[in-house]
């Protein structure tokens, strides 16, 4: 009988002032040349689950932690970080927290480099990473350049670089467009198949892997809730019971709750809309569109083709190099830094970066209706409720699961209720269940007249209905109607 390449034995975790544990008595073991795929609602425990298992926790995060995690027989507790990182290559959510070198070939060489790895063993080494990752057409580019699907190949060739026995992805399809997700996909089953490379995907957009994976787990509650065939993740009443995605329950909810339109006056507006970042050709150009007061527009499009670029011109971070926005009929070149942040709610891709406070509830109460002379304290347990907060209320903001991180950061942007709210990837990290949740809350939004633009690549959420659409492409020009 082979060795398991991980072995997880009655793991249990608790983070510093956490009220319960984030992982419970998990047990499961993963063969050589299997491909599992750990799903489960946000705030399950698979982020925490990924942290154990690369020796995260407790060295940077402090967390109270019993049990067993075993890697390739060895008890991860016992191997240094270093020789973790070469026995398990990881991808991230975020591919710009792994890239350290000017291009993707650099950082491979830096990371044989330091792994001790003979100096004429390089250049053959790399040359195999990036063609089995696909990475191999934009080696030698700047990483500033490259796009976020590119970004996750590159990180993937650092990593199978170091020859691994097991390739760890947390959510690595998180922030790339269909066709990114596709192509990554395309490159990881193509290392399992073709090198036998075992592999351990956490993810909540599971659609397009249950035809590939060979095994699946369901976290509930930090507990192992499932542990077999993956066909079931895409049965309804499956789906239901452990609020994973699926998208016929998904399109029944947002057709049952979506309100109809009303206002028709215009709440944002771009005109002639031109920004180029310094020395560089223009992200976005020429930009014509109106979105309806009180309505939600999609923003979409490959990466790198200026969604992000285009919510920050709203904001006030970037100023366009020609033409304007305007805000509810006024520039908002003449809003003032208070005023903005009155009218326009903004929640970033990264959204830990609105984070300030030492707990969610002070994050919230910071937030809350204070300055309209509402009572802070009930409005607070109000939208913790409503968001699903209550439970880890008193955690600190950045132990937060990616999921509960982005619910945190919409409530925060909604609290003092702006006429303008910009979501950049908002539904990174949410479940079925939360995702029909936050659809509510764009109901709740446009019922009140309140205008969203929201950036996404997620394409559960692209696939429904929503009326209005501002469809960004590489020629950088959007004409959408205002309906």
């Amino acid at each position: 009988m082979r060795q398991p390449i991980l072995s997880v034995k009655s793991l249990c975790c608790r983070y510093a002032r956490a009220e319960s544990n984030a992982l419970t008595n998990v047990s499961f073991s993963v063969d050589p040349g299997e491909f599992l795929c750990i799903t489960g609602k946000s705030g399950s425990g698979k982020s925490t689950l990924a942290r154990c298992l690369l020796g995260i926790l407790p060295r940077i995060f402090h967390a109270d932690l019993s049990g067993e995690v075993l890697l390739e027989g060895g008890p991860v507790a016992d191997i240094p970080t270093w020789q973790i990182g070469a026995q398990a290559g990881v991808v991230l959510q975020n591919p710009d927290t792994q890239l350290l070198a000017h291009t993707a070939e650099d950082d491979i060489a830096l990371a044989l480099h330091h792994s001790g790895v003979d100096a004429n063993e390089i250049p053959a080494r790399t040359n195999w990473a990036l063609q089995a990752a696909g990475a191999a057409p934009f080696r030698a580019r700047p990483v500033r350049e490259l796009s976020a699907g590119q970004k996750q190949r590159a990180v993937m060739a650092t990593a199978l670089a170091r020859r691994p026995s097991v390739l760890i992805l947390d959510e690595p399809f998180s922030m790339l467009d269909p066709l990114g997700v596709a192509e990554t996909l395309e490159s990881v089953v193509a290392l399992h198949r073709q090198y036998g490379l075992t592999i351990l995907l956490l993810e909540h957009r599971i659609e397009r892997v249950l035809d590939f994976a060979t095994r699946a787990v369901v976290l509930e509650q930090g507990r192992v809730a499932y542990d077999g065939a993956p066909h079931w993740l895409s049965d309804g009443a499956f789906s239901r019971q452990y609020g994973l995605r699926n998208a016929a329950l998904l399109r029944s909810q947002f057709e049952r709750i979506w309100p109809t339109m009303r206002m028709q006056k215009v709440g944002a507006e771009a005109k002639g809309l031109t920004y180029a970042y310094p020395g560089q050709h223009p992200a976005i150009e020429r930009l014509l569109f109106a979105v309806p007061c009180g309505a939600t527009a999609i923003v979409q499009g490959r990466n790198g083709v200026g969604k992000t670029t285009l919510l920050k011109q709203f904001t006030g971070l970037l100023k366009p190099s020609r033409g304007q926005v305007w805000l509810g009929g006024t520039d908002v070149a003449s809003l003032s830094r208070p005023a903005l942040t009155q009218h326009v709610g903004y929640v970033p891709q990264i959204p830990q970066h609105m984070f300030h406070q030492k707990t969610v509830r002070a994050e919230l109460a910071r937030n809350g209706p204070a300055e309209r002379g509402g009572d802070a304290s009930t409005d607070t347990e109000a939208v913790l409720a409503q968001c699903d907060l209550q439970h880890v209320s008193n955690r600190h903001p950045l132990s937060l699961s990616g999921g509960e991180a982005r619910r945190l950061a919409i409530a925060m942007a909604s609290a003092k209720r702006p006429s303008l709210v910009l979501l950049d990837e908002p539904t990174i990290g949410m479940d079925g269940r939360r995702l029909a949740m936050f659809l509510e809350l764009l109901a709740q939004l446009q019922e009140r007249g309140t205008t969203v633009m929201l950036a996404s690549n997620d394409t559960g959420l692209l696939s429904l209905p929503f009326e209005n659409r501002i469809r960004l492409a590489h020629d950088h020009g959007a004409v959408p109607p205002v309906t």
